[in-house]
């Protein structure tokens, strides 16, 4: 996997959602920092930002996984906070 063949990929929390946004189609996973996914779905790259309800996750750390249809994995960090 080379990263010149990746898309931007960015995620924010707001008011009780994780808002995720990426241009490719891809499976989406939240881990929290013991490994546990709580969540996990497809991402349909439409431009706009995807909504996340967040609101039962804990306080904390959290991994957000892109998986791109060629295999291609972009992990960030981001911190919930309610």
């Amino acid at each position: 996997n080379t990263l010149g063949n990746l898309s931007p990929f960015n995620c924010f929390y707001a008011n009780g959602n994780i808002y995720v946004h990426s241009a490719q189609n891809a499976r989406l996973a939240v881990s929290d920092m013991h490994g546990r996914v709580v969540y996990s779905g497809r991402y349909t790259g439409a431009g706009g930002n995807e909504a996340i309800d967040a609101s039962g996750f804990s306080k904390g750390i959290y991994i957000l996984s892109l998986v791109n249809s060629d295999g291609s994995v972009q992990t960030q960090k981001l911190g919930i906070s309610h």
